[in-house]
């Protein structure tokens, strides 16, 4: 027999997931403790009225659904295909199927098709990853696969998932392609598992024909493999990184210089390491005394990413972003009092405020994260249109 309160604690969860919003965050504007919010979600105590209320209007869901312990999502399995690694038959979480079978609803709709680079397969991987920074009209590092999967026309989606770093999906018989990356992790991350899928593309892994889900964890395929040292060159090219090596100052400490070379080619000081140990730049040791690093704490001290000028103002944007689109048919004109579906339209107004930061402020300056973005947007929804029961 279902246990209610588990059930309970189920439908919180998965409509927090939803929103894209953080237990933190949840906490903040409920004016609970993160812990609170996540017994809640284990069902082990019931919310209170006013915290059932703020929850429904961050999350426009309505309060009876989110008790219900029923599933929020309703969604019928598209004609769009997706296979695991190339084929495998794992299972996946209820939540990451849930988001997948979104994103295939979405991109039935999605009026583009995908042009994506074409490189000559004769080519070694430096030459063809040049010619793939021709094509997107990237030439100059750090190299922004957001933007070149955008510009190419797939359809690019940011979304909390539970067991997926990136995936592709494709309508089939059709040029019609989606890229979907796990926002629940830092943005050098995400660009990282971007431009792992976009190789998938380039390299003709997956064209139009076959597509990948690539679950946490180490590459366990040739193609996979393939495709995270195709995405070393795109992000940190070998000859870029060579000179940049041979211009540090011996002085300076290591682990900070490589700290700042990180910030320049926009990737993780841990993925930066890890590549110069497979380049043999550095010894198999180095590479592990290095590791040891804490990121956080060199970030502290240098304080770069405090250096970026561009933040996301949702105050600023929401409200061109919500009127552009009621005007196009893409939000209906009731959308910030209806909560049966307020939930999609609070992702559609997360996924618009997404695209434009990326689009209009390269990726050296974005002082917020994708997943920063998703909150700020649903914290502006739930102060200025609260729930009014």
């Amino acid at each position: 027999m279902t246990n209610p309160e588990a059930s309970r604690g189920a439908s919180f969860l998965q409509a927090r997931r939803l929103a894209r919003t953080s237990q933190t965050v949840a906490g903040a504007i409920v004016g609970v403790s993160r812990q609170a919010i996540g017994a809640l979600e284990r069902g082990e105590r019931p919310p209170k009225v006013p915290e059932l209320l703020n929850l429904s209007s961050l999350y426009r869901v309505r309060p009876e659904l989110l008790l219900a312990g029923s599933s929020i999502v309703q969604a019928e399995q598209g004609n769009a295909v997706v296979n695991f690694r190339g084929g495998e038959d794992l299972p996946l979480d209820h939540h990451d199927r849930d988001e997948i079978r979104l994103v295939e609803q979405a991109l039935a709709a999605w009026p583009r098709t995908a042009s994506l680079p074409d490189v000559s397969a004769n080519a070694v991987i430096p030459a063809q990853c040049e010619q793939v920074r021709r094509e997107v009209e990237q030439p100059d590092l750090p190299f922004d696969p957001f933007r070149a999967l955008d510009a190419h026309g797939v359809l690019l989606r940011f979304t909390t998932l539970v067991k997926i770093d990136g995936a592709i999906v494709r309508v089939p018989d059709q040029a019609k392609c989606a890229v979907i990356v796990n926002s629940d992790q830092p943005d050098d991350r995400m660009r990282w598992s971007a431009t792992h899928e976009l190789a998938h593309f380039v390299l003709r892994h997956s064209g139009f024909g076959r597509e990948h889900i690539d679950l946490f964890g180490a590459p366990r395929t040739q193609d996979d493999k393939d495709a995270d040292q195709f995405a070393g060159e795109l992000l940190m090219p070998a000859q870029n990184l060579r000179d940049d090596l041979g211009a540090l100052r011996p002085e300076d400490p290591l682990a900070e210089a490589l700290y700042r070379l990180s910030d320049k080619y926009q990737v993780s000081y841990a993925a930066l390491v890890v590549r110069l140990g497979n380049l043999d730049v550095l010894t198999p040791s180095a590479v592990e005394a290095l590791r040891k690093e804490r990121p956080t704490e060199i970030e502290a001290k240098l304080k770069l990413k405090e250096k970026r000028p561009s933040l996301f103002a949702p105050n600023e944007v929401m409200p061109a972003i919500c009127s552009e689109l009621v005007a196009n048919g893409d939000l209906p004109v009731d959308w910030a009092t209806d909560f049966v579906l307020g939930w999609r339209h609070l992702r559609a107004l997360q996924s618009e405020a997404v695209l434009r930061y990326v689009r209009s402020v390269p990726s050296a300056d974005r002082a917020d994260s994708v997943n920063h973005v998703h909150q700020e947007v649903a914290r502006w929804v739930a102060e200025n249109f609260p729930c009014s029961w």
